[in-house]
């Protein structure tokens, strides 16, 4: 029995030193954005182009989930602040599908190697997410994966099983060629989500139902995000970047602010959308997202906002 634990156990130890080999292998994060499974419309690649772009110059940059999206209408909010503030800034809306904060500040170390911007937009909802996003183990560093900093979590395992699979497909890639180096890539300078549909108003009023006994008595920030919210604040100091937080909540949400305003008050400045355009059923794709009529509501409210700050 000694002899087969002890197989075993030198077993277990050759896959784990064959990982740490691999993990320490050189990844082009070129590769990484591209490679990213079940990724809609190839939508990492184009991030990844705006991340790297040294001809753009953004001044404002926003960070968040589908939310932001479909409600932060980059060239319309442009266009406000030149026409009725005078002024000229370049945003760039870097939203992306799913939850868990963590891809945030995995984008923002990445951009802050290229670009520092002078504003740093972070979406916060009516409570803090407490998972890492389903695809943070394909972009993020390796040190980021290998020592997480919020220890143990529920997508550890995946986390490293992506880290390992992008690292074996780039070799591959590497040494026999893929189809992604040459993939077609979205030119877009923007990246809202545009969508005029209207959400089903049963919907709606069902889903603001259901919020009305949703519990918000959270009395503290969850771990989890709190780290990464707190890293990705560090690195926005480092880089003399102010951060700027952004409310999103869902139709009907149940509170008219984020349960933990005074986590992100201590980080920078907190912006509330007007109660008129977040409780106008028209405004809304579905009872997460807002379509093109918000967004435009918001782009003028918002624009009037940055120009204040």
């Amino acid at each position: 029995m000694r002899r087969f634990l002890k197989k075993i156990s030198l077993f277990g130890c050759g896959i784990l030193l064959a990982y740490c080999a691999l993990l320490a292998l050189p990844l082009d994060k070129k590769f990484a954005y591209r490679f990213i499974l079940g990724d809609c419309y190839a939508h990492g690649a184009w991030i990844w182009e705006q991340l790297t772009d040294t001809a753009r110059r953004p001044d404002i940059v926003f960070l968040g989930s589908s939310r932001t999206l479909h409600a932060v209408w980059e060239n319309r909010i442009e266009d406000t602040l030149a026409q009725r503030h005078d002024q000229n800034r370049s945003l760039l809306n870097l939203g992306y599908r799913l939850l868990g904060n963590y891809l945030c500040y995995a984008f923002a170390n990445d951009l802050f190697q290229i670009h520092q911007p002078r504003l740093l937009f972070w979406e916060v909802r009516e409570l803090e997410d407490r998972y890492s996003h389903p695809i943070f183990g394909y972009v993020a560093d390796a040190g980021d994966v290998a020592w997480p900093a919020a220890g143990l979590h529920t997508r550890i395992v995946s986390d490293h099983w992506h880290a390992a699979t992008v690292r074996l497909e780039y070799w591959r890639a590497r040494l026999f060629g893929s189809e992604l180096w040459a993939m077609p890539v979205d030119t877009a300078r923007y990246g809202y989500a545009a969508e005029s549909r209207m959400a089903d108003a049963g919907e709606l009023q069902a889903h603001k139902a259901e919020n009305a006994t949703r519990d918000f008595n959270e009395k503290s920030m969850p771990r989890m995000p709190r780290i990464y919210l707190e890293k990705t604040a560090e690195l926005a100091r480092q880089h003399g970047v102010r951060m700027v937080f952004l409310y999103l909540p869902a139709y009907g949400a149940g509170v008219d602010q984020p349960v933990f305003l005074e986590n992100y008050r201590q980080m920078g400045a907190v912006l509330l959308p007007p109660k008129t355009i977040l409780d106008n059923p028209a405004n809304w794709l579905d009872h997460g997202h807002m379509n093109d009529r918000g967004a435009a509501e918001l782009a003028g409210w918002l624009a009037g906002e940055l120009a204040r700050l």
